[in-house]
């Protein structure tokens, strides 16, 4: 048995059989205890069913959810009906999709050779039937060994997809980290353009408020045109009015003074 099994998920082992063989499944169950007490196993058979339940619902459920399917072929159970029609034929499916392993265990001499598990390697050694076996007991050894290589087997498969799924969880992981990345750094980048946009406009307009209230220089505002006008018809008015006064009265001459008036008395 390998050391800390009991870390491992458990593989469900799932027994069909005919209750005329449950002497041989008790015997087998017991040789599997040891994989069960380390964890590396759970198992389940008809006699789980609880009182009350739907037993055709409680066997089909473990049936779909089994690992392992052991089919414990006697001529009792090729003859029954329901473990025919019912259970071999759901493993089988489960089996070719991939979904679980069936593994026959020859319990009894049987025609097993003639049935569709027939291709699929049995159990015990050169599938030789338990009871015809000197000691019983050596073939259900031998069953169990062969039983703990599938499971261990299984394991090391869940594992590695385990493994795989890890593996592509973070690579999926990593690359949505980098698609945010980008996102993040190009919605910086509008953000920086759309500051560099609004820096720019305000800018625009200090320079359209300071040309339209600083004095012109290379020409007027239209909105000072207006007094401008009235500045310069005003200078044009003062300026003709001291042309006016000029040319009445010239520098070179003064204007005539008043003349004084008469004293009452001459001067003596």
């Amino acid at each position: 048995m390998a050391d800390g099994a009991n870390q491992e998920k458990p593989v469900s082992l799932f027994y069909s059989y005919s209750h005329r063989d449950e002497e041989l499944r008790r015997k087998l169950e017991d040789h599997l205890a040891g994989l069960r007490w380390n964890g590396m196993i759970t198992d389940w058979h008809d006699r789980n069913i609880a009182a009350g339940d739907e037993w055709a619902k409680e066997i089909d459920r473990n049936l779909t959810s089994a690992d392992i399917i052991l089919l414990l072929a006697s001529a009792s159970f090729i003859a029954s009906k329901y473990c025919w029609s019912i259970e071999v034929k759901k493993a089988l499916e489960r089996h070719e999709k991939g979904e679980a392993k069936v593994i026959p265990v020859i319990l009894r001499p049987c025609s097993w050779h003639a049935t569709p598990f027939a291709k699929l390697q049995a159990v015990p050694k050169d599938a030789k039937p338990v009871a015809s076996w000197s000691d019983p007991d050596e073939a259900l050894y031998d069953v169990a060994r062969k039983i703990e290589r599938a499971v261990t087997d299984l394991q090391q498969q869940q594992r590695r997809r385990a493994g795989e799924k890890a593996q592509q969880q973070a690579q999926e992981a990593r690359k949505q980290a980098e698609a945010e990345a980008r996102q993040a750094v190009e919605e910086r980048k509008r953000e920086a353009q759309q500051r560099r946009e609004q820096e720019k406009a305000r800018r625009a307009a200090a320079a359209d408020v300071a040309r339209t209230s600083a004095p012109y220089s290379d020409g007027p505002s239209p909105l000072r045109r207006p007094r401008l006008i009235a500045a310069v018809a005003l200078v044009i008015l003062v300026g003709a009015a001291g042309v006016f006064a000029w040319q009445r009265w010239p520098p070179h001459e003064q204007p005539p003074a008043a003349e004084a008036p008469r004293r009452s008395e001459e001067k003596p």
